[in-house]
């Protein structure tokens, strides 16, 4: 069976939902199985014909039976799509100490990327998996533009990947204990500014360390 199961996820249309798989297809990790849900298909069968002989994909199955066997799973939204290495920071993510599912919130929309722990959902049940992780604190949220992610119609962030080794792309991922915030714009310019005095006075040092020997 597939590491991960991916679980397309409406509203949305057919034309942004084969969007949000070609970018699935272009990943650079490839073991996955997809569930499609037949409301994708409004009247006409671009999504079933392009992904007819792909077994890969299969159509409306039940979720419990779905995830069985899965390491993670992911709950990808109609129109959001993925870079190359976006599902390997994914799993970098959950990687963190007692994380059971990474949330990735996008600018200006209010539905989020899940990538759950498959096995915690296996315990708990589906149905107990939302509360279950939010008691325990185990879920924690993400920025998804630091991995790439966007929708359709959305300019493409701009993501930098550094290799590690043996061509292994490593991700810096930084997650948050609840939904993040951006830093308040007077907070970031009094740092900078601190900073700047600080580097000043660095400099002036070996100045005034001779004036110093030379009095003495």
């Amino acid at each position: 069976m597939s590491r991960l199961a991916v679980v397309l996820a409406g509203p949305g249309s057919e034309h942004d939902a084969v969007l949000s798989i070609s970018s699935l297809l272009m990943s650079s990790f490839q073991d996955f199985r997809v569930n499609l849900f037949s409301e994708l298909v409004l009247g006409n069968d671009i999504l079933s014909t392009w992904v007819d002989q792909d077994e890969r994909f299969v159509w409306d199955a039940k979720f419990e039976e779905f995830v069985a066997n899965s390491e993670a799973v992911l709950i990808l939204p109609v129109g959001l799509l993925l870079t190359e290495y976006s599902l390997e920071a994914l799993f970098e993510a959950l990687q963190v100490p007692e994380v059971s599912v990474v949330r990735a919130l996008v600018p200006s929309r209010h539905s989020s990327l899940e990538f759950w722990d498959a096995g915690f959902i296996r315990a708990v049940g589906c149905e107990n998996s939302e509360l279950s992780a939010r008691q325990s604190g185990s879920e924690r949220w993400m920025d998804g533009a630091a991995i790439g992610l966007h929708y359709v119609g959305q300019p493409a962030p701009r993501v930098f990947f550094r290799r590690g080794a043996a061509d292994r792309h490593i991700v810096d991922v930084n997650v948050f204990e609840s939904a993040p915030g951006r830093i308040p714009l007077g907070t970031f310019m009094a740092s900078r500014r601190r900073i700047r005095a600080a580097a000043r006075r660095i400099k002036v040092l070996p100045e005034r360390l001779r004036r110093m020997l030379s009095n003495g």
